[in-house]
């Protein structure tokens, strides 16, 4: 295992480091302090090249200025938080909105734009980097100091481990998440069109023309949604269904997860041999395909376009205040926050 550091720039008279670990097979993580952002994920095809397989920038003001929370991690509340509302014992708060009549990601200025102190640790077949943030009273609209830590493991046995934990000091709601755009093709050398994806989940959450839950779990049966068997994503963007129409012809559906295989995600690209699997014991993930990237930026020297990498976001599902089911990341003082997602990479 060997780690390296460099310098990216500063923010606000504090310094960026991105942070590289390379392991013994001779894949790569890189990410940064600011906002946990992971840059690189270098991981071999089936003829064993070695490309990075998620979007990411060259520079700190990039990642500054781009709307897509690119790499980032999620705070305080991945998703949407309908109207920007809500509920702590009976009384309604009110959040900053920056989607609409909505809150998105934990409003403008989230966990995705901080500067997060780093420690790291090494052994023989890992090196664990542990960022730590508070977040103050009222920053972004929400009750109680925050104190959040991530953690990124990265393994000799060729996978990521991230840990997400949080306290805090009165009663409010923690919902984190990675929002890496993944591509497994290598190099973004193509869509995630043909990418191959299965999902253990029987049910989805339906949106409205917001994308914001209706609160009805919908049965996958019979429908693009049904990625109990591996489906390619073409499938479903290229569908007539209603719910990839709501959501810009494509995917941005939390389903709910039934922790009855192995893996709870499988995501493959034939042509390189990558696989990507997942475990996780959050109870939601996010199938988001990129359908709104647009254009008008870089990946190095790669264009940007709409269906360029897919999120898996695994998390507690968006919060509403009209639905019980849809609360369910609310935090007690004293109460300690605990997530973790596996990141296991193969060839097949």
């Amino acid at each position: 295992m060997k780690l390296t550091t460099k310098y990216i720039g500063e923010k606000n008279g504090q310094i960026i480091y991105e942070y590289s670990i390379q392991n013994n097979q001779g894949l790569k993580f890189s990410c940064t302090n600011f906002g946990c952002i992971i840059t690189k994920l270098i991981v071999p095809d089936r003829e064993g090249r070695l490309e990075n397989i998620v979007l990411g920038f060259d520079t700190v003001e990039e990642y500054e200025d781009n709307p897509h929370f690119i790499g980032a991690v999620i705070g305080q509340h991945a998703g949407r938080v309908a109207k920007g509302k809500i509920l702590i014992d009976g009384k309604v708060i009110q959040l900053p909105c920056n989607e609409g009549g909505n809150q998105l990601h934990g409003g403008r200025n989230g966990f995705d734009k901080s500067i997060w102190n780093t420690t790291i640790m090494e052994s023989k077949d890992e090196i664990v980097l542990q960022f730590e943030y508070t977040s103050v009273n009222g920053d972004n609209g929400f009750p109680g100091a925050v104190a959040a830590k991530v953690k990124y493991i990265f393994n000799n046995a060729d996978e990521l481990i991230v840990e997400y934990r949080g306290t805090c000091d009165q009663k409010t709601v923690l919902n984190m998440t990675n929002h890496s755009y993944f591509n497994l093709s290598g190099n973004l050398r193509r869509d995630i069109s043909q990418h191959i994806l299965k999902i253990n989940s029987s049910h989805f959450l339906s949106l409205n023309d917001e994308l914001l839950p209706t609160g009805s779990l919908e049965d996958v049966e019979g429908t693009v949604f049904d990625f109990r068997s591996e489906r390619v994503i073409a499938d479903g963007i290229h569908s007539a269904n209603e719910q990839v129409i709501i959501a810009g012809q494509g995917y941005d559906h939390p389903f709910k997860l039934l922790k009855s295989s192995e893996y709870d995600v499988v995501l493959k690209d034939d042509k390189s041999g990558r696989q990507l699997s997942i475990i996780t014991n959050n109870p939601y993930i996010v199938l988001y395909t990129g359908q709104k990237l647009g254009d008008g930026y870089l990946f190095g020297d790669i264009e940007s376009k709409n269906y360029l990498g897919l999120c898996l976001e695994t998390q507690l599902p968006p919060y509403s205040i009209e639905y019980d089911d849809l609360r369910e990341s609310t935090l007690e003082k004293g109460d300690e926050y605990y997530k973790y997602t596996k990141y296991i990479f193969t060839t097949n």
